[in-house]
């Protein structure tokens, strides 16, 4: 499909201009796409990469083949270049040897991204593998991780138990997990769900979550209270809460 030069022109000036932006995973994402389109299967690589190291969901709703290593992401569709996963995690590797001597802090960000990439795109059991294999020394977020995971499985009795234990450690985006898990419940329980919230707002209050950077389990709790009023059957509040979600995402 021809695809104006200008278009990509005008997306690389957007992204030199703000690369790091709230919004510029999708820009990065329009970029693999016109990339694809184009017949560019690096330059729709890299740039696919850059969305997902941004945003680990930037890639659900691309077309794909197949599954786990053998995963191909389709930026632009069928029948245009695609980028396997195989070579998204090899880049995100490369990139995290780079950094564990130079900043510590920056390679377990990058561990931590790689498994959320994997469960972004559903490839639960790679997930899980990922999970033991780069977190092993880090047991809060191993153990979180084996958490999210089963709650992606529906197996709630394993991850609530945990969720509650890793929630006392006065972490925001732990206790936001929490109150997911427990919308997400067979069994409605608003009194446990009243105590999560509570908790998240105390430490908002102290300053223990920033509405930048925390911008993501900021609207997991907005959508946690939505699918939670609208297992209770309460319309109203449902409506607010989508309202809510709608004008944070923008």
């Amino acid at each position: 499909m021809p695809v104006d030069p200008q278009v990509a022109a005008l997306l690389d000036e957007a992204l030199a201009l703000d690369p790091l932006g709230l919004d510029a995973w999708r820009r990065w994402r329009d970029r693999a796409q016109v990339a694809a389109l184009q017949g560019d299967a690096e330059t729709a690589g890299t740039a696919l990469v850059e969305a997902l190291l941004m945003r680990p969901d930037a890639a659900t709703e691309l077309a794909r083949r197949g599954s786990g290593r053998e995963l191909q992401l389709l930026p632009a569709g069928e029948g245009q270049p695609a980028v396997s996963l195989a070579d998204v995690l090899d880049e995100i590797e490369r990139r995290r040897e780079e950094l564990t001597s130079l900043e510590p802090a920056a390679s377990l960000r990058l561990r931590v991204r790689e498994v959320e990439v994997l469960a972004a795109l559903e490839q639960w059991s790679d997930a899980w593998e990922a999970a033991q294999r780069l977190l092993a020394d880090e047991p809060l977020y191993l153990d979180l991780w084996q958490a999210r995971l089963a709650v992606a499985r529906g197996d709630l009795q394993t991850a609530l138990p945990l969720l509650e234990e890793l929630s006392g450690r006065g972490h925001f985006w732990i206790v936001v997990y929490l109150m997911d898990a427990l919308s997400r419940s067979p069994v409605v329980d608003g009194q446990r769900f009243a105590a999560a919230e509570e908790r998240a707002l105390a430490i908002m209050a102290q300053g223990g979550a920033d509405v930048v950077f925390d911008r993501p389990s900021l609207l997991e709790m907005l959508a946690a209270r939505q699918r939670l009023a609208e297992r209770r059957g309460h319309a109203v509040e449902a409506l607010q809460q989508a309202d809510a979600v709608a004008f944070a995402s923008r």
